[in-house]
């Protein structure tokens, strides 16, 4: 059994939002991407506090998940309260786009080529998928409240599990 995963550090950055994000580390490699996000983003926070004390955060509307893209350069939130993805620059964290999808989205996955974004919206039993190159969206319907998705690695099935009709819904991609 995995221990407990300790708590690194707290972030609170005006691009994150008004809702603390606790990040935790668990063998995740020193020197790491993550690590170097981590320190991106609380070197920020500190410049923030020190040269602006009094700006207020962005909120993000209850951010559930995150997903750091294949290459780095763009971080999607997804902000269950508002129903969007938030896709951010992952080294400035400004909001590249706000993008609306189905209500309670809740599971987040890319594809293995990074091509396109899953999202699972629970609430209304639809998936939302998000061509990452041009950031349009369209929305499949599938079973009774969706929460998790995943493409397989040819890119030719995609797997939906949905809570309420107790199955897992099988998709050509």
């Amino acid at each position: 059994v995995a221990s407990r995963p300790r708590v690194v550090t707290t972030v609170r950055a005006q691009q994150l939002g008004a809702q603390e994000m606790r990040v935790a580390a668990s063998n995740v490699p020193p020197r790491g991407s993550a690590d170097r996000i981590l320190e991106k983003i609380y070197a920020k926070e500190v410049l923030a506090q020190e040269t602006h004390p009094k700006v207020e955060p962005i909120d993000y509307a209850s951010p559930l998940e995150l997903l750091l893209s294949p290459d780095g350069t763009r971080l999607y939130v997804v902000c269950q309260g508002s129903n969007e993805i938030r896709v951010l620059n992952a080294s400035t964290f400004a909001v590249i786009k706000t993008i609306p999808v189905g209500k309670v989205p809740r599971g987040i996955s890319l594809s293995p080529d990074g091509t396109r974004l899953f999202v699972t919206n629970s609430w209304d039993d639809t998936l939302s998928v998000i061509d990452t190159r041009s950031l349009e969206v369209v929305t499949w319907p599938v079973g009774s409240e969706p929460s998790s998705v995943v493409e397989d690695r040819a890119g030719k099935r995609l797997f939906v599990a949905n809570r309420i009709s107790s199955d897992i819904a099988v998709l050509d991609a």
